[in-house]
């Protein structure tokens, strides 16, 4: 029994707060440049609806190919948030596919680049990809910036949603300050 009182307090000492993986990006409010609306509007990026080829995305315009530095998609929250990595769902690997972007954060008072990627066309990894930042970035707002599109149409990315998460793994905490295990012994170790 003492054994089981001693196990008790450990635990009791240590108090373990695992953080599930959070979309972010449904607490945010959705942004882009100019492109789609209505049924093609920025509504569609944070809309948690992660369905393939039923035409629900967001469109952006853009010159083919290789970039068009105004080209965005934004998401902006009241408070701010941690951003560790996104997931970002897109509609076809063949066409208006968006294989590379700037993410860039807002600092307070400028947007600043975390870092630009790309990833290998044609692309075949599943619905979505991930990105990761070089760090975890405090911010109120987040956004893909100069979009690069492949497909046999190499223009107007299509994005099906955007999912934003911050840092991955449970906080532990061993604050030991309100533990009291009492003065007398409860028996002797190794009896029952």
């Amino acid at each position: 029994m003492a054994r089981y009182l001693v196990l008790l307090a450990v635990l009791a000492a240590g108090v373990v707060s695992l953080q599930a993986q959070t979309n972010l990006a449904l607490s945010a409010t959705a942004s882009q440049s100019a492109g789609g609306s209505g049924t093609y509007g920025p509504q569609n990026i944070n809309d948690n609806v992660l369905t393939q080829g039923a035409n629900i995305y967001a469109w952006v315009s853009t010159s083919s190919g290789t970039g068009n530095n105004t080209a965005y998609w934004q998401l902006t929250w009241s408070s701010t948030v941690n951003i560790a990595s996104l997931r970002f769902y897109y509609e076809s690997t063949t066409t208006r596919f968006m294989y590379s972007a700037d993410v860039q954060y807002w600092d307070g008072s400028a947007w600043v680049t975390d870092h630009r990627y790309s990833i290998s066309v044609p692309y075949s990894g599943g619905p979505y990809y991930t990105v990761n930042l070089t760090q975890t970035r405090s911010t109120t707002a987040f956004r893909l910036y100069n979009l690069y599109t492949y497909g046999t149409q190499s223009n107007n990315p299509n994005c099906v949603e955007l999912q934003v998460y911050g840092p991955a793994g449970p906080t532990v905490s061993t604050s030991t300050s309100s533990l009291n295990l009492g003065s007398t012994p409860q028996g002797t170790p190794g009896s029952a």
